[in-house]
């Protein structure tokens, strides 16, 4: 099995790593940035290139890891046309493959990904969908020498899987991230908050998100709030979305 990584950003150096350790041969890298796709392809022992027009065929997979507002032009630029051509977008649909290559699909690992972090691929879960049934067979088989939890899914439902990803981790990360500059200006360090935000995450594997809510806005506790809003007037932005989540709470809570 010989895989193409076209990609060299977060997800893609993660994969790539995953890939190797598991003795699957990744052939070629491509980025648009030759030290990106040099740096990856070193520490795999592939081939890259920038242009991908250069993408050689020869590959089982080729596998797009890029930002979806590119994901389009460089599978038009894709010289190569065999092979399982696969994205790994959450929000992108499988059908952008159509026309464009003969077998296609996804394979969508829902994880937050860093160059500098390495993951634990076997406790991903990821979700495939191929534009036929045996190219969905192939796809699996694939996400399978990564993950123990590999499952299918089709557009509509891995768009709604993003979509919830992006407020469970994104939008609470940059909670904490507020919370990171409100402590610094008091001189608080946020790794107070570790122990807090581990037991919160604990929790969801006994309960609703909405049975293990807690906090003033649970409890319609106006007075405190009232406390949090007045100290929050020398960050307008931070008040402001500190209402209307608290308004939120109250109304679910209703």
């Amino acid at each position: 099995m010989t895989v193409t990584l076209i990609g060299a950003g977060n997800l893609a150096t993660q994969l790539g790593l995953a890939l190797h350790e598991r003795g699957i041969r990744v052939t070629q890298v491509y980025s648009r940035t030759e030290e990106s796709a040099k740096t990856l392809a070193e520490r795999i022992g592939a081939d890259y290139t920038t242009n991908a027009a250069d993408i050689n065929d020869g590959a089982d997979f080729y596998i797009y890891s890029l930002k979806d507002d590119a994901l389009e032009d460089v599978i038009s630029q894709t010289a190569a046309h065999d092979g399982i051509h696969l994205h790994t977008a959450g929000s992108v649909s499988m059908d952008i493959f159509r026309g464009k290559k003969k077998s296609y699909g996804v394979m969508y690992p829902m994880q937050t990904f860093s160059k500098s972090k390495k993951v634990d691929f076997r406790k991903i879960p990821v979700f495939v969908e191929g534009c036929d049934e045996e190219t969905a067979r192939r796809i699996s088989g694939l996400a399978e020498t990564l993950s123990d939890n590999v499952q299918p899914c089709d557009s509509a439902q891995r768009m709604t899987l993003h979509l919830g990803a992006v407020f469970c981790c994104n939008y609470s990360n940059y909670m904490c991230r507020i919370a990171e500059k409100l402590m610094a200006d008091k001189g608080l360090d946020f790794k107070l908050m570790l122990p807090l935000l581990e037991e919160t995450v604990e929790k969801l594997h006994h309960l609703t998100a909405k049975d293990a809510q807690t906090g003033p806005a649970a409890r319609n506790d106006h007075s405190v709030m009232d406390k949090h809003i007045k100290a929050l007037e020398a960050y307008p932005a931070y008040q402001k979305l500190y209402k209307e989540i608290a308004e939120g709470i109250i109304t679910e809570e209703k």
